[in-house]
């Protein structure tokens, strides 16, 4: 429940089902490694604050959920070099999309497609270090569900539940909450656990990486635009003077 700005009529205090908005949102808390979540189906913000405020924003701590930049990086450079394969059981299938942030917050880079990572602009955003915030992706995990859904670095989790499959018997949840409870207490988890012990060397291997596609991009616009080797000869020159 939330007060309307009108709450005043003839100078009369007005009855509370007008002078209050009301409104149904889901809300899931679950116990992980002996700490307590909560999960809010809504992207609107000022909801999300409202019943962070009725279950008492002191007893709130989110930052270790964050999800860093490099994680999503390292997504992209699983699917497009290791055949998507994060463990033995879980593989990415298609990366459909991605926000990102090129220097600073003012440069934000999105791409969507059914295989973004195939699309020029996608890949020229990865080969010059950008940021990515979020991405979209299709995920198979053989022993629980195939899902679709979009994680960010906030932790939030859009989920395209009539994509989505899952594969273990029933439990009485409905099969987005199957879903939400797969993400947070065990797909997250496990992406985290996996991407800090590959973290030290996946940032050598994202070097060549960065490069790799750059030189792929650079290669699809000249055969794309007809640029001869002499015109490239050129522009070094002027850059030069």
């Amino acid at each position: 429940e939330y007060v309307k700005r009108k709450i005043f009529e003839n100078n009369q205090y007005l009855p509370k089902k007008d002078r209050l908005n009301t409104e149904d949102i889901d809300v899931i808390f679950f116990e992980l490694d002996k700490n307590f979540y909560v999960v809010i189906q809504t992207s609107n913000i000022n909801q999300i604050g409202r019943i962070l405020n009725l279950i008492g924003t002191e007893y709130i701590k989110g930052q270790e959920w964050m999800l860093s930049g490099d994680l999503f990086n390292w997504l992209v450079y699983l699917y497009s070099e290791k055949d998507g394969k994060i463990n033995s059981k879980i593989e990415i299938t298609s990366i459909s999309g991605f926000t990102g942030t090129v220097f600073d917050n003012e440069n934000i880079v999105s791409s969507k497609s059914m295989e973004a990572i195939d699309l020029i602009a996608t890949r020229a955003f990865i080969s010059t270090g950008g940021n990515l915030e979020e991405v979209s992706i299709f995920l198979k995990d053989s022993d629980n569900c195939s899902i679709s859904c979009k994680l960010d670095s906030h932790c939030g989790a859009l989920i395209y539940v009539n994509d989505s499959e899952f594969l273990t018997h029933p439990n009485g949840l409905e099969k987005n909450e199957n879903l939400i409870l797969y993400i947070y207490t065990y797909l997250i988890p496990i992406l985290r656990e996996a991407f800090c012990n590959n973290k030290s060397k996946f940032r050598l291997e994202k070097v060549e990486f960065a490069k790799k596609i750059g030189i792929d991009v650079i290669k699809e616009i000249i055969k794309e635009n007809k640029i001869k080797l002499d015109e490239l000869s050129s522009v070094e020159d002027n850059e030069e003077t």
